[in-house]
């Protein structure tokens, strides 16, 4: 992947899990509402659960375009790959949803990506920590120069931070790298919209130079 695709979609990581508190729902809806507001379409995981559906069904909702990037074995198996669904789901009815199947989570990824031109991570586990790292690295690498934030509600990303700078300070990670992520606090007026299209607007690749070329890889 390299920054030739033109994409108007920015990537969202999140967990398919909906969380222990209120706030989580609520940034995610607020993200979703902001996005479609600006007319940007969202790109994630496909499906309607966790936080990942919030954010697509709140994008939905308010008229605006949602991508759905799923793994074949993953589609019409329910959650978990049960075969039944916990709940019903009236997701696919929207008229605004593309969904995209593709054959591993490898290509998932990938088709995430170059439909993007910006990644967001809320609240998640081990699957969101691993796409929002691995984005990052794609950014040092000199892969793509794509704004990549995590959303920093609560404090849920305060040991990631804090593992940055251990990383730093043991040599692992260099200071111009460890701006390549950036960590978006609560705003004071709950505007998430206004501190993403900021944090957007402001970013700027600051990572160590390769001379990879991706293009031809």
């Amino acid at each position: 992947m390299t920054d030739k695709i033109t994409a108007n979609g920015v990537c969202i990581y999140s967990g398919s899990s909906i969380g222990t508190k209120d706030v989580y729902r609520e940034v995610a809806e607020s993200i979703g509402v902001a996005l479609s507001s600006r007319d940007i379409t969202v790109v994630y995981g496909g499906g309607d659960l966790g936080l990942m559906g919030v954010v697509a069904r709140s994008a939905l909702k308010n008229n605006g375009k949602v991508t759905g990037i799923i793994p074949r074995a993953m589609v019409g198996v329910g959650e978990k790959g049960r075969g039944e669904k916990s709940t019903e789901s009236d997701i696919d009815t929207f008229p605004n949803l593309d969904t995209v199947v593709v054959e591993s989570m490898h290509e998932r990824k990938l088709a995430m990506a170059e439909r993007s031109r910006a990644f967001i991570a809320l609240p998640g586990g081990f699957g969101t920590l691993e796409e929002l790292l691995e984005v990052t690295t794609w950014s040092q690498l000199n892969i793509h120069s794509k704004p990549v934030v995590a959303i920093n509600v609560d404090g849920f990303y305060e040991p990631l931070k804090a593992f940055i700078t251990t990383a730093v300070e043991a040599g692992f990670i260099s200071k111009k790298n460890a701006d390549l992520l950036k960590f978006i606090d609560t705003p004071v007026d709950g505007d998430w919209g206004k501190v993403i299209f900021d944090a957007f607007e402001q970013y700027r690749p600051t990572g160590e130079e390769y001379n990879f070329n991706w293009a031809q890889a």
